[in-house]
């Protein structure tokens, strides 16, 4: 492949990743005003059960639980299941309910087993609600989280949706870096519901119907995502078609970002390799004819999630080529112009989104072309995981790795 085709191929693949971020903001704002025009049946106040599993949480779990009991949703239950913690965390949990009148949170202990255990045992076991959120013991729910995701499960059809997760504001490059990113691709979610694309109802503020849960077996535990794996379990088992996965973007859940670059990519192949454990699990989803699922599902989203990955394995001479360009043909119009594209896909999600104040877009705004240079970090992560996936293919294909061990990384609180 010569220069010309080489340019000729960054362009296309510059052209599709505009039409497809154009399509996501199109989609996300069709997405708005269909919410808007939503009817609220204010008279469905089904009990929801909270579920926080929790493994050596000491440095954060108060937070947690202080905003989901102060959630302005009355009936509601809040489980924190410790798995077996080894630090503090029972005692200070067992201090907040002592000191705190809150008769409907209550404390599950059990001996470590995993993240999909301890949800399992609460919902199994304990839960009381209609509805099962789970939370992750180092996020935060906004005062109106709760009750902005049950209103959507007013419909019957909606089985299962995902939160609007957004990035605890940390002044580094790491921390905005994710924060942009969150907030794009969580815009993104919006689309991804309207046509039906949606597959990862995410383990932040994610809620299912606990029939459902149920009736679908509950949580794997050979899995080190537990959050995709059930998603992809559910939807092959009731489709997508006749009953909706789905995306609350009211419904707004804070985590925290990773400070570190080790822990990034500890993080980041967890994520990569857990969905491709996911797909391999079901892959019978893939350009599946059956009716109850969404051709957008089957026949596009999951194979070009595939594709992508691909795409990613040529990322670095995509990278190589733009510095050659920039630093031996001092071609800084090439540089500029990237710099542009990159602030302009992201200005577009940003500048609509509807739970970041003017204020706050304002910052993100400015900081877009500093920001550029970070989200290398994050592309030399991705590449880095998807290469440690790919090396463990045979492990992949076999699902002879059943280990599903939390995996932390370092909390705010304790830098």
């Amino acid at each position: 492949m010569n220069i010309t085709q080489f340019n000729l191929f960054v362009v296309i693949i510059c052209f599709i990743n505009l039409i497809r971020v154009a399509i996501n903001v199109i989609g996300a704002e069709v997405y708005d005003i269909k919410e808007q025009s939503r009817k609220h049946d204010h008279h469905y106040q089904p009990l929801i059960s909270v579920i926080i599993p929790a493994f050596n949480e000491a440095s954060c779990i108060i937070r947690t639980l202080t905003a989901a009991a102060n959630n302005d949703y009355k009936n509601k239950e809040i489980w924190v299941v410790d798995d077996g913690s080894t630090d503090k965390t029972v005692e200070i949990v067992n201090a907040f309910l002592t000191t705190h009148d809150y008769p409907f949170c209550h404390l599950i202990s059990q001996e470590n087993g995993g993240k999909s255990r301890a949800i399992n045992n609460a919902v199994k076991n304990y839960a009381k609600g209609n509805l099962i959120m789970v939370l992750d013991a180092d996020s935060s729910l906004a005062p109106t989280a709760i009750g902005n995701m049950v209103e959507h499960f007013s419909n019957p059809k909606v089985i299962g949706m995902a939160a609007n997760v957004k990035m605890m504001q940390k002044w580094s490059i790491l921390g905005m870096v994710q924060r942009i990113e969150f907030l794009t691709a969580y815009r993104g979610k919006s689309s991804e519901d309207m046509t039906k694309m949606l597959y990862i109802i995410g383990g932040v503020g994610s809620t299912f119907r606990r029939n459902i849960m149920l009736e679908a077996g509950l949580y794997d535990t050979d899995t080190v995502t537990e959050d995709i794996d059930f998603t992809l379990k559910a939807m092959e088992k009731f489709g997508n078609v006749p009953f909706r996965f789905g995306y609350a973007a009211n419904c707004v859940v804070y985590t925290e970002p990773v400070s570190r670059f080790s822990s990034l990519f500890k993080q980041r192949f967890r994520w990569k390799y857990g969905r491709f454990k996911a797909f391999v699990k079901y892959h019978s989803l893939f350009f599946n004819r059956n009716k109850k699922y969404s051709k957008t599902l089957t026949w596009f989203t999951l194979p070009q999630a595939l594709i992508q990955e691909l795409f990613m394995l040529i990322e670095p001479a995509i990278f190589l080529y733009l510095q050659y360009l920039i630093i031996v043909h001092m071609d800084f119009i090439t540089f500029i112009n990237v710099i542009t594209y990159f602030s302009t896909l992201t200005f577009l999600s940003i500048s609509v989104d509807k739970i970041e104040t003017f204020g706050q877009k304002i910052i993100l705004v400015v900081i877009l072309p500093f920001v550029y240079f970070g989200m290398f970090l994050l592309t030399i992560v991705e590449y880095l995981s998807l290469a440690r996936s790919i090396f463990k293919t045979k492990t992949l294909l076999t699902n002879s790795d059943k280990h599903a061990n939390w995996q932390h990384v370092e909390r705010l609180n304790d830098l």
